[in-house]
């Protein structure tokens, strides 16, 4: 895929470059062994999605296999996730599409930041994550009722 090198093109993708190398160094701060090397992946798949939209989206599956492997903290998991948001709404916007709304940043902040505290309260409830499934879904049906009537 050819791009120009008009401006109201290429900046997009390199803010998407941007927050995708963010979001990898997030990721693989500490990072060693197989997540290290993961980490170098997700970089190398950011670059790629500059040329080659797909390799946006693997880059940010890269980079939570990364969170996982490097058992990285909350936080930094949380700023991960933001600049994976802002890396895949830029890169998609790149073809000109709008893409970057108020919306979709309020939601990302906004569920960041309610993993966060979520994460900061260690509850030892055994059947916590039986009530997860349920409570997704009636989350989802709630969201849904607009569309639904």
């Amino acid at each position: 895929m050819k791009h120009s090198a008009h401006p109201a093109r290429s900046l997009p993708l390199a803010l998407s470059a941007a927050c995708g190398l963010a979001m990898v160094a997030a990721a693989g701060s500490g990072a060693s062994g197989i997540a290290a090397g993961g980490a170098l992946l997700a970089a190398g798949a950011v670059l790629a999605g500059l040329w080659w939209r797909p390799a946006a989206t693997a880059a940010v599956l890269l980079a939570v296999a990364v969170i996982g492997f490097a058992d990285a903290p909350t936080v930094s998991a949380a700023v991960a996730g933001l600049a994976a948001v802002g890396h895949l709404l830029l890169r998609h916007a790149a073809d000109g599409a709008t893409t970057v709304t108020g919306p979709a940043l309020l939601g990302a902040a906004g569920f960041s930041v309610v993993g966060v505290v979520a994460a900061s309260f260690p509850l030892q409830l055994p059947w916590l994550p039986l009530a997860a499934a349920p409570a997704a879904l009636g989350c989802y049906v709630l969201a849904l009722r607009p569309y639904l009537a």
